[in-house]
């Protein structure tokens, strides 16, 4: 018996067999022959996901999604050091686009001292950064004259709870939530690598994770 799908994944597996079909009708369209030749499914090293795992990544999807469309809290002020994207849209002016920009800007040329800086990223202009200021904090580390750096102490992964993961550059609840599902399945991380195989973390997260989370 097939487990049930809530609205939003039958809505995805509606649009994902529409892509299909179109696809295939576009492909009859171009080369007759096609529909004579016997399909065979391309080579991958990459394991076909579970329903389990596609569930799951549906369910991270629409809880960034509720993250992005959340409005700002009174007060409430957001570090573009370390938020992710989708808490990053929730700024004023901020959209998908800009959000995602903003944490490509810092993983390649490192963090922002002060809002200011921010114009660094394309599509963020001076009026732009001054509607920002209000609601944004910036976590320094900066290194005094002779003295030590103030650089928190590694997080690992394989014992932190959801408030430590949370504290690491580009993890938000989706994605400390699904950090902790998959390590929860897997019996732990091997290394930091591994991180690539959970739902919603990419590269660049990886990346803003060096020297701030651990394996051990």
């Amino acid at each position: 018996m097939f487990p049930r799908l809530n609205r939003s994944e039958r809505r995805s597996l509606r649009v994902a067999t529409l892509l299909v079909l179109i696809g295939s009708g576009v492909r009859l369209a171009i080369d007759p022959e096609a529909a004579e030749v016997t399909w065979m499914p391309a080579a991958s090293s990459d394991p076909t996901p579970t329903l389990a795992e596609t569930r799951q990544a549906v369910a991270d999807g629409l809880a960034a999604r509720a993250v992005a469309e959340s409005p700002l809290g009174p007060g409430e002020r957001i570090d573009p050091n370390t938020a992710p994207a989708e808490q990053l849209e929730r700024l004023p002016g901020i959209g998908p686009a800009k959000s995602f920009a903003i944490v490509e800007e810092r993983d390649r040329h490192g963090p922002y001292r002060t809002p200011e800086d921010l114009a660094r990223v394309p599509g963020i202009g001076p009026s732009l950064v001054a509607r920002l200021a209000p609601y944004l904090t910036l976590r320094r580390s900066p290194v005094s004259a002779g003295g030590p750096t103030d650089t928190p102490q590694p997080v690992d992964i394989n014992r932190a709870d959801r408030s430590q993961l949370l504290a690491l550059p580009g993890i938000g609840p989706a994605r400390a939530d699904s950090i902790l599902a998959y390590r929860e399945r897997q019996g732990g991380f091997g290394r930091l690598e591994q991180l690539l195989e959970v739902p919603g973390i990419g590269a660049a997260v990886l990346r803003g994770l060096q020297g701030r989370a651990v394996i051990r």
